[in-house]
């Protein structure tokens, strides 16, 4: 094979780093979240306490209640989903990759 990759790898190649790149900014904000995601829960639940007048225990069971918390559960059910389509986007693009490289090894294979 000769030293240069065909343009269809190429293509897939720079497929495969910018998805592996969105997917690891994708990684990073789900941790961001999930760093967050205990103290806004916290606070949450300390509102519901105040709102209600009831103790820790019920108003944590009503936490999904409370609108900022719900948002933030909802970013992070769309940053998953992201990720996760981000993987497979990541994954086609190694795929193609491998399958451009190996019809060109066999081409020339064939040719010679």
């Amino acid at each position: 094979m000769p030293n240069a990759f065909p343009s269809s790898a190429l293509v897939a190649l720079n497929q495969y780093d910018i998805a592996s790149e969105q997917y690891a900014v994708a990684v990073v904000r789900e941790m961001e979240i999930e760093d967050g995601r205990s103290t806004l829960k916290d606070a949450a639940v300390r509102r519901i306490m105040d709102e209600k007048s009831i103790a820790y225990t019920p108003a944590e069971k009503l936490v999904e209640t409370d609108a900022e918390y719900v948002a933030l559960l909802k970013a992070r059910r769309e940053v998953v989903l992201a990720k996760t389509r981000l993987y497979g986007e990541r994954e086609s693009a190694r795929m193609a990759f491998q399958l451009a490289v190996t019809l060109a090894r066999v081409s020339e294979e064939v040719a010679a």
